[in-house]
């Protein structure tokens, strides 16, 4: 990757720019989540780096999944430790 090859980053941003017309129709609290989705993809360029997929949306949509992912778990935690407090207040 890089000279000759393009960066998986490079990648996200050319399907992102690839993607356009449909952010364009987009609503801008919808437009803001679409970016934020092509963010997730990029902040896990290292995994999507070392799997150089020959069909890179795949990989995007993994990336993003597991992010979506991640989030989902770190609310839960939230929700679980607001629980945990408020049944011991009681």
């Amino acid at each position: 990757m890089g000279r000759t090859t393009p960066t998986y980053r490079d990648l996200v941003k050319e399907k992102k720019r690839e993607w356009s017309d449909y952010r364009a129709a987009l609503r801008q609290k919808e437009r803001n989540a679409f970016d934020r989705v092509f963010e997730m993809a990029i902040e896990t360029a290292h995994a999507g780096t070392n799997q150089a997929p020959l069909y890179p949306m795949e990989s995007i949509y993994l990336s993003i999944l597991l992010k979506m992912e991640l989030r989902i778990q770190e609310l839960e935690e939230k929700i679980n430790e607001k629980d945990d407090s408020v049944r011991y207040k009681r």
